[in-house]
């Protein structure tokens, strides 16, 4: 956050998990969107179950953890490119 905050080039992608110490990965992205109008992509490893109404909206971006190198980075792809 404290680069976000610093930097005066927009990121390209933001990519956090959902659940992160003292904050979450989507209490994180609404704090830094005046900053950072940009792509966001967030990861799991908990079930829809967990995570229900505390994680990413619908329509937002989603990897479930475990994923592979390859998985990832097609679906950053994805995202970057607007199919996702």
């Amino acid at each position: 956050m404290r680069l976000a905050r610093r930097s005066d080039q927009p990121f390209d992608l933001i990519l956090t998990d959902v659940v992160l110490p003292g904050l979450s990965g989507i209490e994180m992205v609404k704090t830094l969107q005046p900053l950072q109008s940009t792509t966001v992509l967030y990861m799991t490893g908990y079930s829809d179950l967990v995570i229900e109404g505390q994680g990413p909206a619908e329509n937002d971006p989603l990897i479930v953890k475990p994923f592979s190198a390859q998985e990832l980075l097609r679906t950053v792809r994805n995202v970057l490119d607007g199919a996702a």
